[in-house]
């Protein structure tokens, strides 16, 4: 056989190998994008069935309900927000503790304030001032006091209840005989009238020895056992000095009385935070509000309102027995993919981590591997303080570390989401186009790591100047992280160039057009010129992108020949068929005249 004709069967030989062995591994791209697929949706379903989608609505309507905070402006108002709104807001409807529409109050409310320490001073004036410490989590007032904040000559005293609640019927029959009979509580309708019919009562209570004993829980400090508070000035220990105000009005209003005539709140207090939790059975949220005021130099309160949202049951009803099944589901599937990653490792060892996609599907496990944890920590908490709620039997319970771990747990639930996402990339990597873009950021990573550190290094400088220039007047650099936060924005030209100015009108000038020339002139066309050189170097050498670039087209063909439509590939396939066997019907025909020849030859 002459040799071209073995040389083209070899050809078409290895052409065929090749064909069949990216069949193969088009075979199991298929297979592992199939099994990410049904991963990715069983995961997407569980996270966002374990976050509260329609918190947004309860958050909106508590915020709405518990607006009025926003009226303190000083110690003295905070005893007239709570006389005149806050018990408006706690008993708004006769023998119940809903707070709106939908949202009940669960437990009694807390009162909370945290002192800081009387200091020593030396004065420059004739007359002393009051000095106190600064309050930190180290250095805060936790002693015990008397009423008036006086110290105790007896050390035995420990936190007392408040006075016993008196039947629920002697309750509303006074509270019929005092108000409104339309309306018993009369919306707390007019609180301030409320609260001077009970002057009286209260003048003939307040000497007697019970009614003092009740109310010194008030003045003993309450060591805490959840998360700190952070406020918008400073950040609070959990421990206080606190009352509860549960579900007897009449209660509430002589206890705050008692508090307000021996100045509860003085000028040691740092802040006052209330703290109430609510939950809405249409909606099953559960929500923890802590309205803060906080009190700053001069005594000026700032208000904050700090709502959490979160869900407190994971299986009710129907979608609880399919939340069920889909964990169920999960963990077989990332048993499965634990023991792929596994073999893989074991197999490859360090090569394993080289490769970008197996980094990522390495914290992918880890990520699962968390959530898992978490999930199963999450539940003993909620059942810890769902059965202490119900021994309790109405007294005040804080759910804060429930809620910050829930919020927690919602955070590494989005970021493990975030990483499955991420994932689907994979599969413009069989783009050859695309390809080359991750071949250049990844042959661009050390460069980029340099300019990432000078824009470090420049927002850096930026910030702390903006701090010192603009931070008495401009919010936007109140402290250094609310100024990167500025510097960051500025590039998308969302931050105020006239509240810049209106500080330092020449410096101001200065600050803002020397960034906007440094960051975004220059610095940004840095970026995108390491990017086109990359890019260029990657597109000079193509065989240089390695992994499954070519794969894309090939799957494309074979899903076009699938349905019948010919491709370039399908018709350069025929046409160089065609062309073989015309070679091959000529090299036959000179073969058979070769023959011919030769029998002639013979013959002769």
């Amino acid at each position: 056989m002459p040799k071209s004709s073995a040389s083209g069967r070899q050809a078409d030989l290895a052409a065929a190998r090749s064909r069949r062995l990216k069949e193969l591994r088009m075979n199991t791209i298929l297979w592992d994008v199939t099994k990410h697929f049904l991963v990715v949706a069983v995961v997407f379903y569980l996270a966002f069935s374990s976050v509260p989608m329609h918190g947004y609505f309860m958050y909106k309507a508590l915020n709405n309900t518990f607006s009025s905070i926003k009226m303190v402006k000083s110690v003295d108002g905070v005893w007239d927000w709570t006389n005149t709104e806050l018990l408006k807001v706690l008993f708004a409807q006769p023998e119940s503790s809903i707070l709106d529409d939908q949202s009940y109050r669960v437990g009694a409310a807390a009162f909370k304030q945290f002192r800081s320490r009387q200091g020593a001073c030396i004065p420059n004036t004739m007359a002393p001032p009051l000095c106190k410490l600064d309050y930190s989590w180290t250095q805060h007032e936790n002693e015990d006091f008397g009423v008036g904040w006086r110290p105790l000559l007896d050390t035995n005293v420990t936190t007392i209840s408040l006075r016993p609640r008196l039947p629920r019927r002697d309750v509303l029959r006074f509270l019929t005989n005092v108000t409104s009979r339309r309306r018993p509580y009369g919306k707390l309708g007019d609180v301030v009238d409320f609260y001077r019919r009970w002057n009286d009562y209260y003048e003939q209570r307040k000497n007697g020895s019970r009614f003092a004993a009740s109310m010194a829980s008030a003045w003993v400090f309450t060591p805490g056992g959840s998360f700190p508070y952070s406020g918008k000035v400073d950040t609070y220990t959990d421990g206080a000095y606190m009352f509860e105000i549960g579900d007897d009005p009449r209660q509430a209003v002589l206890t705050i009385k008692h508090l307000q005539e021996n100045s509860w709140l003085d000028h040691l207090t740092e802040a006052v935070i209330v703290e109430i939790n609510a939950y809405n059975a249409n909606a099953d949220l559960f929500a923890v509000i802590d309205l803060q005021v906080e009190f700053q130099a001069g005594r000026a309160a700032t208000t904050n309102k700090d709502i959490h949202i979160f869900k407190l049951y994971s299986y009710l009803g129907t979608t609880g027995q399919l939340t069920i099944a889909f964990q169920i589901i999960f963990a077989i599937l990332f048993a499965l993919s634990l023991i792929r990653e596994g073999k893989k490792l074991l197999k490859q060892k360090r090569k394993y981590f080289s490769q970008p996609w197996n980094n990522l599907e390495f914290l992918r496990l880890l990520l699962c591997i968390v959530a898992i944890v978490m999930f199963a920590v999450k539940e003993g908490v909620r059942n810890y303080h769902v059965d202490t709620m119900k021994s309790l039997q109405g007294g005040y319970h804080s759910f804060r570390s429930m809620a910050v771990y829930s919020d927690v747990f919602s955070a590494f639930l989005a970021i493990l989401v975030f990483v499955m996402t991420l994932q689907f990339l994979q599969l413009l990597g069989f783009n050859r186009l695309i390809g080359a873009l991750f071949h250049t950021l990844s042959n661009a990573g050390r460069k980029i790591a340099m300019l990432a550190l000078l824009i470090f290094i420049l927002i850096t400088a930026y910030s702390t100047a903006g701090v010192l220039l603009f931070g008495r007047w401009n919010h936007d650099y109140i402290s250094f992280p609310s100024a990167v936060r500025s510097q960051l924005l500025m590039i998308f030209e969302t931050v105020s160039y006239h509240n810049i100015i209106l500080s330092h009108p020449v410096v101001g000038r200065l600050f803002f057009f020397s960034y906007v020339v440094i960051a975004i002139t220059i610095i940004l066309n840095v970026f995108v010129s390491i990017l086109d050189d990359e890019l260029r170097t990657s597109k000079r050498d193509p065989r240089d992108l390695g992994g499954d670039t070519d794969m894309g087209e090939f799957m494309i063909d074979r899903f076009l020949q699938f349905l019948g439509v010919v491709t370039g590939q399908g018709a350069a396939k025929a046409d160089d068929k065609t062309h073989t066997d015309s070679v091959d019907a000529q090299l036959k025909e000179l073969e058979e005249k070769l023959d011919l020849v030769l029998q002639k030859a013979d013959s002769i």
